[in-house]
Formats: C-alpha cells, sequence, structure tokens
C-alpha cells in the first residue's frame, strides 16, 4: 500500500507541475503556442486518467472489512468451547471517482478571435515549372501539408500537380483527358476530383497518381467535399445532391438543392450559389440553418472553413476574399485586388493557414 501511495503521489505532483505551467503558457505564450501545449497537456492528463481508471478496475483500492462474530459459548467458558468466533473478509468496489473534462478540450481553452482579428497574410506563391503557363482552378490539402491543385495549361491539358507548403513544386501527380470541375481531400493521401462533362468522380492516389475507384452519375458533377467517411458532389444543372457512403459505397440524392460549390464542417454542410450570391448553411438532414448574402460577395466560388467556423469564400467577380462568422450573421473583407488577389475561385485551409488561389 505504501508503494501504492507514493505513486499516486509522484503522478499527483506531475500534474501540479502542468497546472503550474499551464498558468505561465496563459500569460506569455502565443495562441498557436497555447494551443499546441495544451494539446500536450491533455494528451498527459488523459494518461493519468486512464491510470485512476486501471486503479479502480483493479483491487488495490477495493475497501476491506474485518468482521468478527463472537460465539455464545464464551458466556460459559467453562463448558465445552468449540470455537471462539469466525472471521470473514469480504470486498467493495472503490468509492473513488474520476472526473475528467470532455475530449478535445484543449482547442476549447483558446480564445476564439473576433471577425475583426482575422487579418490574414500573403506570406508564399505556388511555383509551376518554368516550361508550363498554368491557370489553377481548385487546390487542396493533403495530411502531410503538402498541397494538390488542379490547372490548366497553354495547350488546354489537364494537370495535378503537387506542391509543399512553401509553394515549392514537388512533381506532377497525373493528367486528364478531361477538364476537371474541383478537387478534395478524400483520406489516406486520397483525393477525389469531379469530371463536369463526364459526369464522373475518380478517386487519386496521390502517392502514385493511379485512379483507384471511378463512379459514374447521372448529372454532371461540380462542388465536392468530404470527411473521411461521406463524400458529397452537387450537381447543380440538375438541382440535385448526392451522398455517398466511403465505406460501402451507399448512396442517396437529395433533390431540390440547388447549390455549387460545398464543403463539410463538424456535421454541417456549407453551400454557395453563383445564381443569387448567396451562402447558405444546412444540417446534414438538408435542414436550412441561415442563409447569408453581401453586397461584397460576388460570383462566390473557393469556400473552407478553419477551426473556429469562420466561412471563408473566394468572390470571383469581386476579386476579393470574404470571412463570414460562424452564424452567418457578419462578414467582413480580408484580401481583395489591393493584396494582389484576381478572381479567385479555389480556397483550401490547414488549421490556421489559408491557401488561396
Amino acid at each position: 500500500m505504501e508503494s501504492l501511495f507514493q505513486e499516486v503521489d509522484k503522478r499527483a505532483k506531475k500534474i501540479r507541475k502542468l497546472r503550474n505551467e499551464f498558468s505561465n503558457m496563459t500569460k506569455y505564450a502565443t495562441e498557436l503556442q497555447t494551443y499546441v501545449g495544451l494539446k500536450q497537456i491533455e494528451k498527459i492528463t488523459s494518461q493519468e486518467g486512464n491510470y485512476i481508471e486501471d486503479l479502480k478496475r483493479g483491487s488495490d483500492l477495493k475497501e476491506r472489512n474485518l468482521h468478527v462474530t463472537t460465539s455464545p459459548a464464551l458466556a460459559s467458558i467453562l463448558r465445552d468451547v468449540k470455537s471462539f468466533g469466525e472471521i470473514s473478509v469480504d470486498t467493495r468496489p472503490c468509492n473513488v471517482k474520476a472526473n475528467a473534462g470532455r475530449k478535445d478540450q484543449a482547442q476549447y481553452l483558446v480564445p476564439v478571435p473576433m471577425i475583426d482579428q482575422i487579418k490574414p497574410l500573403i506570406s508564399n506563391n505556388l511555383k509551376v515549372p518554368q516550361e508550363r503557363n498554368l491557370r489553377i482552378i481548385d487546390c487542396c490539402i493533403l495530411q502531410d501539408g503538402n498541397i494538390i491543385t488542379l490547372g490548366i495549361d497553354d495547350n488546354n491539358r489537364s494537370n495535378c500537380l503537387m506542391s509543399k507548403n512553401d509553394g515549392t513544386f514537388i512533381r506532377y501527380v497525373m493528367s486528364f483527358d478531361t477538364r476537371p470541375s474541383r478537387i478534395c481531400f478524400a483520406k489516406d493521401n486520397t483525393v477525389a476530383v469531379t469530371l463536369y462533362n463526364e459526369r464522373q468522380v475518380v478517386i487519386v492516389d496521390a502517392d502514385n497518381g493511379k485512379v483507384i475507384r471511378n463512379v459514374a452519375y447521372d448529372n454532371e458533377c461540380s462542388g465536392i467535399s468530404c470527411d473521411g467517411e461521406v463524400l458529397i458532389i452537387s450537381m447543380p444543372i440538375a438541382k440535385n445532391v448526392c451522398v455517398r457512403n466511403l465505406e460501402d459505397k451507399s448512396k442517396h440524392n437529395l433533390k431540390g438543392i440547388h447549390v455549387n460549390y460545398i464543403s463539410l464542417f463538424k456535421g454541417d454542410i456549407y453551400s454557395t450559389n453563383l445564381w443569387n450570391n448567396k451562402i447558405n448553411c444546412y444540417k446534414f438532414s438538408w435542414e436550412l440553418l441561415w442563409s447569408f448574402t453581401h453586397k461584397d460577395i460576388i460570383n462566390p466560388m473557393g469556400m473552407a472553413l478553419d477551426i473556429n467556423g469562420f466561412i471563408y469564400v473566394g468572390c470571383h467577380t469581386s476579386n476579393r476574399i470574404v470571412v463570414v462568422s460562424p452564424d452567418g450573421k457578419l462578414c467582413r473583407t480580408i484580401i481583395n485586388h489591393d493584396n494582389g488577389i484576381k478572381a479567385p475561385q479555389s480556397i483550401a485551409i490547414d488549421q490556421d493557414n489559408i491557401k488561396s488561389r
């Protein structure tokens, strides 16, 4: 028991040390440093919580009570005494309670910025091989931080390229015989690409540049988004949205939904509509939560969300990037033509870093 007390005391001191480090971190660290630090603290405290749970499941903390039943024969000790009584030990579950916080709690301890505090800076431009002139039409970011772009060269050839997050060109992934429309990260370093005129969606392995799945549809395929489990494809001409499960390959169609480009975030679906310049937010059941328009949002094409739920929209005609608040009530232009933005049509976000093309 003494060794158990020593081990628990050792772990308690470790938690107290983390608490002091957290106090200093909130005073001197940046928001990003605080977030990274909290994730590490969350990992350690989760391990200590598991240790307490293991103790609870084990026998070390179980309550043991000693019971003595005195024999009536002691009243007449001079008589024939066969026993002084019985000793029994019973075991009860321990009453130790471990109150753990919710999972992924670290991200909730970092202050969420106000919309006026969002001020991105353009740090790098993508570099392409000198022998090619490419017009980038869409992009997405892989798990390793590398960027996949769709581009059309001077010969009207469609190419898929891979670059580092500092803009350095890595290699060509593959080419398409027909013009692709949109691309999104799927899972396990695979990307999904819509082929509008071919009415197809292809799943491409970004590591070897091979098409691993090709799915045909009845209508032209435009916007696409994926959360690793579900793939959503917009078909604006047919006013239809197709939801496909990546695991069992089942699908269902949502008719009467007129959207162009879409993005999944925490179970909700965000979309743009080029015809009425609207940004919409739906539940996964396609119940409309809110709809937003603004004079600065003209021909909204590219769209992505950051970790706090702010929606970044590439406004192709008005030459600006607009950020919309998570509740769809406010917006603000954060980059425009004065910053070198011209006809943006794609945005991909990796945590707090925005890549716009």
